[in-house]
């Protein structure tokens, strides 16, 4: 999994697609959902394709170049969207020392010092809208943030692989498998291709997606395995999540 920080890029894709009159926040795009992306896509597709010119008066150059955009804000924002990056939060400035003081010793205690250094407890005001539990944690100052990252590469690597299924199932061939893996885009799902180019149907993706949730193990797992929450903080934090996304959802 890759991270790194929000940069123009992503700035003017959220813009492209979101019609946001200024910067997002890192919060917005780690919780940026990816049904809610597609329906922003297609929003935006739908009001820029050259096939419209005509109805709205525009130029097929403009329109065309317009929704080339469109489709680039949407690729450059997928691989956030499905969890395969994670946005890194900007580092806080630090105060200067009072006096010079001697670096670390190279020693154990320099080295948790050093990774302590890029960890950090959430420190802003709590979202309000539904979170997935790995957030709902993270928000309220239960984990820190490399914990949730920790929790997040930890609950792929066990996520068996959409290939793996589609093979077993009989829906692609290893050949298929292989030459999609050739020739698909770098930001694009193996599923999200097939079913694209016509390999798997609607009810055969939906079935291999279905399947990998089922058998990918819940995050809170992570946390009970590393001893940074007891199985009964966990249950009850659970039944908190669950209320906060109830309150935002009704």
């Amino acid at each position: 999994m890759l991270s790194y920080r929000l940069n123009s890029d992503l700035i003017y894709a959220c813009r492209v697609l979101f019609d946001m009159p200024a910067r997002p926040t890192d919060d917005f795009l780690m919780s940026l959902e990816p049904a809610a992306l597609k329906r922003a896509y297609r929003r935006k597709a739908l009001e820029t394709h050259p096939d419209r010119s005509m109805a709205l008066g525009k130029s097929e150059a403009e329109m065309n170049r317009r929704f080339k955009e469109v489709s680039m804000a949407y690729e450059r924002l997928i691989p956030i969207a499905n969890g395969e990056v994670i946005i890194e939060p900007a580092p806080k400035p630090r105060p200067a020392p009072a006096k010079p003081s001697a670096p670390p010793r190279p020693d154990k205690k320099a080295k948790a010092w050093r990774f302590s250094a890029q960890d950090h407890y959430y420190q802003g005001v709590f979202p309000k809208r539904p979170l997935k539990f790995g957030q709902y944690l993270y928000y309220s100052n239960h984990i820190s943030w490399m914990s949730l990252i920790s929790a997040i590469i930890w609950q792929k690597k066990q996520r068996p692989l959409f290939g793996q299924i589609a093979r077993n199932w009989g829906f692609l061939t290893a050949d298929e498998i292989q030459y999609i893996l050739t020739v698909k885009p770098y930001t694009e799902k193996i599923g999200e291709y097939a079913l694209r180019a016509g390999y798997l149907t609607v009810f055969q993706h939906l079935a291999v997606l279905g399947k990998q949730r089922l058998q990918q193990p819940l995050i809170g797992q992570y946390f009970i395995q590393e001893n940074i929450l007891t199985a009964e903080k966990l249950a009850w934090m659970i039944e908190q999540a669950a209320a906060h996304n109830r309150r935002f959802r009704e």
